[in-house]
C-alpha cells in the first residue's frame, strides 16, 4: 500500500485553507490504495489566537520536526503531501519539514493555498525539484519563478454538496445580503459597511454579518463607521456561526458579497459555499474569483475599491429573477468534492 505523510493545516481554526485539507485527508483515507498519516503544523485553537506568541505554541513548533523525523523513519511515506504557508516566519519553520523529507528523499508534492510565495534563493532551493498544486491557471505567475509549467498541477477547491431549499425572491421582502468571512478590515468587513450605505436610499436591504473578531482596534473602527452613517436598521452582525446554523443563513441570503483585499485571497471556500446554497455572488477581483464567478448567472466582479460599481452590481442582480437551480447545476459540475477528490487521487496516483 502507499504511504502518504499529509503536512498541513487542519482544523481548529476553521478557514479555508484548514477546512480542505480536512476534506482532502478524508478522501485520501478513504480510498484503499493509500496509507495515508498527517501532521498537523497550526497551533492555535481559534482565530482570536491566531498570532499570540505563547509558550504551549513554542514547544508545539519546536515539536514538529521531531514528529516529522519519527514519521519519516518509521512511517516511511512514499509521498509527502505539504501544504506550505507561502510567506513569514510559517513559511521558514514549514520550509524545515521540507528539508528533513528531502535529507529522507521522499517525493514531495505542494499543495498551494495561498499566494505571494517567498521569493529568494532559499525558497528557490526548497522548491527545487518538487511538483505543486494550484488552484487556478490564473494563479501560475505567483509559481514561475519556481516551477515549469510540466510540474505545476491545477486543481480548483471542492466542498461537499449539501441540500438547500430553492431561494425564491419578493419584491415585497428586503434582499437579504450576507457578509460571512473573519470580521477583519482586509477581508472586506468595512468596504461592506460602505456598500450599505450606498444602498440604503435606492433598495430595500437587509445584510448580515458573520465571523470572528480578530483585531479589537477594528471592531470598534466598524461600530463607530456603523453608527456614524446610521447603518444599525440595516446591518446585523450575527457572532460566528458554523455547521448547521451556517447552512441556514446560506439558504435565508440570496446574494453574498465579498469585497476582500486580502492579499494572499486565492480560491475562497466561502464563495463555493454560496453557489452549493445557490445564490449569487458580488467580490473584488481578487485571486482567482474572476474565475470562479465566470458568469453573469454566478454573480459580478469589480476592482477592489469600486464601492458604488459594487453597489449597482447589488441592484442588477437583485432585479433578476432567481437562478439558483442554475448555480447549483454549475457547482455541481466544477466544485463538487467527489469530482474534484476525484481529481487530486489521480494526480497523486501519477506522483507516487
Amino acid at each position: 500500500m502507499n504511504k502518504i505523510l499529509f503536512i498541513g493545516r487542519f482544523p481548529p481554526p476553521v478557514h479555508g485553507a484548514a477546512v480542505m485539507n480536512e476534506i482532502y485527508f478524508n478522501k485520501i483515507k478513504e480510498d484503499k490504495n493509500f496509507n495515508i498519516k498527517r501532521i498537523k503544523i497550526n497551533y492555535p485553537e481559534n482565530t482570536e489566537k491566531i498570532g499570540n506568541l505563547n509558550l504551549r505554541k513554542l514547544f508545539w513548533n519546536l515539536f514538529l520536526p521531531v514528529k516529522t523525523i519519527s514519521n519519516l523513519l518509521f512511517f516511511r511515506p512514499k509521498l509527502v503531501y505539504f501544504e506550505i504557508a507561502p510567506n513569514g516566519i510559517a513559511f521558514y519553520r514549514d520550509s524545515l519539514l521540507v528539508l528533513l523529507s528531502k535529507v529522507f528523499r521522499r517525493k514531495i508534492l505542494f499543495h498551494l493555498h495561498a499566494r505571494n510565495l517567498t521569493n529568494n534563493a532559499y525558497s528557490k532551493f526548497i522548491f527545487k525539484d518538487t511538483k505543486i498544486i494550484i488552484l487556478s491557471n490564473l494563479l501560475y505567475p505567483e509559481v514561475e519563478s519556481f516551477f515549469d509549467k510540466k510540474d505545476v498541477f491545477v486543481l480548483p477547491n471542492g466542498i461537499e454538496d449539501k441540500k438547500f431549499g430553492e431561494n425564491k425572491k419578493s419584491d415585497k421582502k428586503p434582499i437579504k445580503l450576507l457578509f460571512i468571512s473573519n470580521m477583519i478590515k482586509e477581508k472586506g468587513a468595512l468596504d461592506a459597511l460602505k456598500i450599505a450605505d450606498e444602498l440604503k436610499k435606492k433598495i430595500n436591504f437587509e445584510m448580515i454579518f458573520a465571523g470572528p473578531w480578530t483585531d479589537t482596534k477594528f471592531k470598534e473602527e466598524w461600530e463607530n463607521y456603523l453608527k456614524e452613517r446610521k447603518l444599525e436598521e440595516y446591518c446585523k452582525y450575527a457572532g460566528s456561526i458554523y455547521g448547521e446554523e451556517k447552512n441556514k443563513i446560506f439558504e435565508d441570503s440570496d446574494l453574498l458579497i465579498f469585497p476582500t483585499s486580502y492579499k494572499n485571497e486565492s480560491f475562497p471556500v466561502v464563495v463555493l459555499e454560496a453557489f452549493r446554497a445557490g445564490i449569487p455572488v458580488v467580490a473584488y477581483d481578487n485571486g482567482a474569483i474572476k474565475e470562479m464567478i465566470s458568469n453573469k448567472v454566478l454573480g459580478e466582479v469589480v476592482k477592489k475599491g469600486e464601492i458604488k460599481k459594487f453597489a449597482d452590481s447589488i441592484i442588477k442582480i437583485s432585479k433578476r429573477k432567481s437562478e439558483s437551480k442554475k448555480i447549483k447545476a454549475e457547482f455541481n459540475l466544477k466544485y463538487n468534492i467527489n469530482t474534484v477528490s476525484k481529481k487530486l487521487l489521480k494526480i497523486i496516483e501519477k506522483e507516487i
